[in-house]
């Protein structure tokens, strides 16, 4: 028998197999018991649709025809809050049409500062316009609407990166994370503006970074507050990094004339992890360990913690070895 004869021959077997699955017996059964499943499934659903439920719906609130010069509070509400109850089938409705008129605030003209109140009873009488009649309002989140408005003032905040920074193994920041611009105008009212110092850009995840990330992020919006520019350039260096060991040698500052003291060891290998286009300029000149005489003169012991007093700014995990020595201070008369 031939190849293509052996291939003709298995898919007819396959076929009959389908089809005398498809006229058996376990076939109609199971058909039989899948349909009294969907029966019973779709039963249930129309019974859970006229169960009475709870939720919340949304709609926005917009501050219409705002003058340049005027800044609303930061607690200007952007949103009620309704809490309703109604049948799952009206409900399901809800959930479908998400799009709802927002209840829109005309601010008055000629009023440099003031306030703006809606109470309750305006709030209720526009929300019972969004929903069917049947749809019982359970509460209004808030109950009324307080707004005060005052003049725009203006001031700089600092721009700060918001983010998480995920490296692929062997890469780290090479360097300072620089924003252009690194301050920007905000516009908003004067109580508004003095409780704050600096803005964030909106949160940004870098993953498995391998080199220089640079993009414009987005300003995380401040409710009440307008900038001079929505977006900044955030160019974060990234860069891939290796060990390098160096021997610094120890000294003591401000030793007086009649003393002289002795270090066991003298010196302290100092590993770091280093980028490698820098790899060749990191020297033991970068490094510094100095002990004051006064710490070493106060110490009751023969051992004294060591530390770097001076490294660049773009190594990484620098470890001294020993972190300890021995000191002997001695005097001549």
């Amino acid at each position: 028998m031939s190849q293509n004869e052996r291939v003709r021959h298995r898919v007819q077997s396959t076929k009959e197999e389908i089809n005398r699955f498809f006229h058996s017996q376990k076939w109609k059964e199971m058909l039989i018991f899948s349909l009294f499943i969907l029966l019973a499934f779709v039963f249930w659903l129309l019974q859970s649709l006229q169960l009475e439920y709870e939720t919340d719906i949304k709609i926005p609130v917009e501050y219409g025809d705002l003058p340049s010069n005027i800044a609303l509070e930061k607690d200007a509400p952007a949103e009620l809050t309704v809490r309703i109850r109604e049948k799952g089938s009206a409900l399901l409705n809800y959930m479908v049409s998400r799009k709802r008129t927002p209840f829109a605030i005309q601010m008055p003209a000629g009023a440099d500062t003031g306030r703006i109140v809606v109470g309750a009873d305006e709030l209720r009488a526009f929300v019972e316009k969004q929903i069917f009649a049947s749809t019982r309002i359970l509460n209004i989140t808030p109950e009324q609407i307080d707004v005060a408005y005052g003049q725009r003032a203006e001031k700089e905040l600092t721009v700060r990166f918001n983010g998480d920074l995920k490296f692929k193994t062997g890469f780290q920041l090479s360097g300072e994370i620089l924003i252009r611009p690194k301050r920007v105008k905000a516009y908003a009212s004067r109580a508004l503006l003095d409780t704050l110092n600096e803005v964030n850009t909106t949160y940004t995840v870098i993953e498995g970074a391998t080199k220089t990330f640079s993009r414009e992020l987005r300003l995380e919006p401040i409710p009440g507050v307008n900038f001079e520019t929505e977006y900044v350039a955030v160019i974060i260096p990234i860069e891939e990094y290796t060990e390098k060991t160096l021997e610094i040698p120890i000294t003591c500052a401000d030793i007086p004339p009649r003393y002289k003291v002795r270090m066991f060891p003298a010196s302290i290998a100092v590993t770091c992890r280093v980028p490698l286009s820098k790899f060749k300029d990191l020297t033991e000149k970068d490094f510094e360990i100095t002990i004051p005489f006064a710490e070493l003169y106060e110490n009751t012991s023969s051992y004294q913690q060591v530390m770097l007093r001076k490294s660049p700014t773009w190594i990484h995990s620098a470890t001294l070895s020993p972190d300890k020595i021995e000191f002997l201070i001695e005097e001549s008369h």
